[in-house]
């Protein structure tokens, strides 16, 4: 697949593509990957998951880079088989965090959703969502609704 996107990434130097941890068009691979997933194919994803039983790793993502970290972030068991994450989580602290803003809504549900969609662009792996961050409950449902429609798989009101 990276063969197709040099053409859209022709405008960086070698050099600077080579310096870069992760180049450019790795990066437009991720999106070109992610986009061909459809909303309902990460739900069914977790679903899968839930109903097999296992243990089910998750890690917290904050920005697209981060869930590109987190998409590629693989172990080595002592048997030698490899393990990955198999989810993504989006936290209200570190949403918060990420700008420099205490976690007290000061980043609001859109602000919020504007990090899941650039998360969900560049990873096909389900995600968490933290929905316990206060504000009016009448709004719980449009936030649901709106994550539905970017493609998470769920949200946790853990408090």
């Amino acid at each position: 697949m990276a063969g197709s996107v040099p053409s859209l990434c022709s405008n960086v130097s070698r050099s600077a593509r080579r310096a870069a941890p992760l180049c450019l068009e790795q990066r437009c691979t991720y999106s070109v990957r992610a986009a061909g997933i459809r909303p309902g194919d990460r739900l069914g994803g977790m679903r899968r998951m839930l109903e097999e039983g296992r243990f089910i790793r998750i890690i917290e993502v904050h920005s697209g880079f981060s869930a590109i970290v987190a998409d590629r972030a693989k172990g080595v068991r002592p048997d030698g088989s490899e393990v990955s994450y198999d989810m993504v989580w989006s936290s209200s602290l570190t949403s918060s965090a990420i700008k420099g803003k205490p976690d007290i809504e000061v980043v609001d549900t859109t602000q919020r959703c504007q990090i899941v969609q650039d998360v969900l662009e560049v990873t096909d792996k389900p995600m968490l969502y933290d929905g316990d961050t206060g504000g009016l409950k009448e709004l719980f449902p449009f936030t649901v609704r709106t994550l539905e429609r970017l493609g998470g798989s769920g949200t946790v009101i853990e408090d």
